[in-house]
């Protein structure tokens, strides 16, 4: 019974784990970020992502986001959207863009 038990408690821990870490960047991505580097030109000067899908780019530019497969990460402006690989570690979000060639750094 015992080992029932803590096997059952060791399951319920890297299942939440997991959950943790894999919802790690979607929630992670709220807040305010400004540019640190990029290449090609590419990025915005600074991004504030909000927890209702919506998000502010260089301060007065409203605009919405939604989650894809994985880190995918869709910016939808009012006619076009562009899909992003996002990753967040620590205070560093990376953007990177198959679409037009170009990895974007913010810090917090």
């Amino acid at each position: 019974m015992v080992v029932q038990a803590r096997a059952a408690l060791l399951a319920l821990a890297v299942f939440m784990f997991m959950n943790i870490a894999c919802g790690s960047t979607k929630e992670a991505i709220i807040g305010r970020w400004n540019l640190s580097s990029n290449t090609s030109g590419g990025g915005w000067r600074t991004i504030e992502f909000f927890k209702d899908g919506s998000a502010v780019l260089m301060g007065s530019l409203n605009v919405r986001y939604a989650w894809g497969d994985g880190d995918r990460l869709k910016i939808e402006f009012p006619g076009s959207a562009f899909t992003f690989e996002a990753k967040v570690s620590g205070d560093t979000l990376t953007l990177k863009s198959d679409q037009y060639g170009y990895t974007a750094v913010y810090r917090r």
